[in-house]
């Protein structure tokens, strides 16, 4: 064996011992240190995992303040200023004005202060019929003053002459602004017609009334009518009061209206509804009465 050979193969095999006491010098005296190490990398991991989750979260509610900020800008709700609280019984009144539920009665039963703001709370008893009533829930939701409808409680009032009037008790909250930019707002400024749907439909209407409504315009009273001419779609009638009428249909009478005008069988026929009991009557050409 040459010279240059054996020296490099006593080279590899030092190295060789050197590599394999390094290697087990190093995890007979780290191996320990190295799987903390190893669980602490592990932990961070999922800790930097989690943050990145939240920073996302982060954006996304930064996004959303922006987006609300800008909505706040055209908001049409305003805090006004809290000299305004005992001005609410005036702007109650104009929403009455306006033809709304209540002729009311009106309690500020409490003033609570808060940070930046105070609360008044206001006691309202009513009465009135439920379009009306709804009426005013909407005027109080369109208009710019903020007021909260806490609880209210509604009930049949017993009334002889209308059997749809309601009872009603509400209590309501008011919100005001103890900032100086809210004081150059007035509940006054506000007074406008806001855009909404009437109810036309009442829930609280019996199906079949106990009572009939009066007569109070002294309508033709159909069971007292009398036929005296037809001319056309016109008919000639004499009433309860013994005057001679010119109707045609769509006129009204007592609990109904007249729907047609028959020349050929010389018959009017109404429609009747007889506070919820509907019916029809035909009456015929006589001309000696």
């Amino acid at each position: 064996m040459s010279y240059e050979i054996r020296n490099t193969l006593i080279l590899i095999l030092i190295l060789l011992l050197m590599c394999g006491g390094g290697y087990l010098g190093l995890h007979l005296r780290y191996d320990e240190k190295i799987e903390v190490l190893a669980q602490q990398t592990e932990q961070k991991k999922k800790e930097f995992s989690k943050l990145e989750g939240y920073l996302a979260d982060l954006d996304y509610y930064y996004e959303e303040i922006k987006t609300n900020q800008e909505r706040l800008k055209s908001y049409p709700k305003i805090l006004l200023p809290t000299v305004e609280i005992h001005q609410t019984y005036r702007y109650l009144e104009y929403l009455d004005r306006l033809g709304t539920f209540f002729n009311f009665t009106f309690v500020l039963a409490d003033i609570k202060e808060k940070k930046g703001y105070a609360e008044a709370i206001y006691q309202l008893s009513g009465e009135g019929k439920f379009p009306k009533l709804a009426a005013f829930f909407m005027r109080l939701e369109k208009l710019k003053p903020i007021y909260r409808i806490d609880n209210f409680r509604i009930r049949n009032k017993e009334d002889l002459n209308d059997e749809n009037l309601l009872r009603v008790d509400l209590r309501l909250t008011g919100f005001f602004s103890n900032e100086d930019r809210a004081k150059a707002f007035s509940i006054h400024s506000f007074r406008t017609q806001p855009q909404y749907t009437l109810l036309h439909y009442d829930p609280f209407m019996p199906l079949i009334l106990r009572r009939l409504p009066p007569n109070s315009d002294n309508l033709p009273i159909v069971e007292k009518c009398n036929i005296i001419a037809i001319t056309g779609n016109v008919a000639y009638i004499k009433d309860q009061s013994n005057n001679l009428l010119k109707m045609k249909a769509g006129d009204k009478i007592y609990l109904g209206y007249l729907a047609k005008v028959n020349i050929n069988k010389g018959t009017v026929t109404f429609k009747m509804d007889r506070g919820g009991i509907k019916d029809t009557v035909v009456l015929n050409l006589n001309p000696t009465k």
